[in-house]
């Protein structure tokens, strides 16, 4: 579902959050922008440079063609809080 609704509605909003329940610490980063979802020939040229970087997940988290997708992010706008 999420993947067709990146097809229908490219504009995407990504929070990366450190959560803490000390609020004064609380810190993030929060990207705006347009996504898309990689083909079949980027998405295995991706996997291959995860792997080569990463080798334990391709036994222990694969990345199946049938099952995983990846999404590209190009950023638009981007908010911060709590980072100096």
């Amino acid at each position: 579902k999420k993947v067709r609704n990146i097809q229908n509605n490219p504009n995407v909003t990504i929070a990366f959050d450190e959560y803490t329940e000390a609020w004064e610490y609380l810190r993030g980063v929060m990207l705006q922008g347009q996504a898309r979802v990689v083909g079949k020939s980027e998405f295995r040229t991706l996997r291959k440079k995860i792997y080569d970087k990463y080798s334990q997940y391709e036994q222990s988290a694969p990345l199946g063609e049938r099952d995983s997708v990846i999404v590209e992010v190009t950023p638009a706008h981007k908010f911060s809080w709590g980072i100096k």
